[in-house]
């Protein structure tokens, strides 16, 4: 009995220990290097979009075991500090669901975009992004959109003419 118990709790901490977390690839702009090491030493496996989301393991030494699904299929390793908690947009930030949103790319026309406090050029730029960033957007009616951050918090107002689809 008492060895019986011992090996479950073995086998419970080894699940413990291999479990992955769903988060989110910090948004900075573009695509984050998954590495084959945790390193920045190692070769680069594969990119992932900035803002996706992605299965991690625990973080040892500034690095993140990469895993395909919540039950395993390693991939390689990512920086800790580019990974971000995964809120949901239902939780924060204006009322919409995640699947009002899209996330697209600002046409890579080799600067910054203005971000408006409301549909319009007449209206105040209040942010920027950077051209060829990806960015979430609520398609609204007419020709502009408003742009939100992973998080779901309100950044303002862009011209549809502005993004691919």
């Amino acid at each position: 009995m008492k060895r019986t118990f011992l090996l479950s709790l073995f086998a419970l901490f080894a699940l413990a220990m291999n479990s992955q977390t769903l988060m989110r690839v910090k948004q900075e702009g573009g695509y984050t290097n998954i590495r084959s090491g945790p390193g920045t030493g190692y070769s680069i496996v594969t990119k992932y979009r900035d803002g996706s989301n992605i299965y991690v393991g625990a973080s040892r030494g500034g690095w993140r075991p990469v895993y395909r699904n919540a039950s395993g299929g390693f991939i390689g390793y990512i920086s800790s500090s580019k990974v971000v908690g995964n809120r949901s947009y239902r939780n924060s930030g204006p009322n919409y669901s995640a699947a009002d949103t899209r996330y697209v790319r600002v046409k890579p026309e080799g600067g910054y975009t203005n971000l408006r406090s409301g549909p319009g050029t007449r209206y105040s730029i209040v942010d920027k992004v950077r051209d060829g960033s990806w960015i979430f957007v609520m398609p609204q009616q007419g020709s502009w959109s408003t742009v939100h951050t992973s998080s779901g918090k309100y950044r303002g107002w862009i011209s549809n003419s502005k993004i691919i689809w």
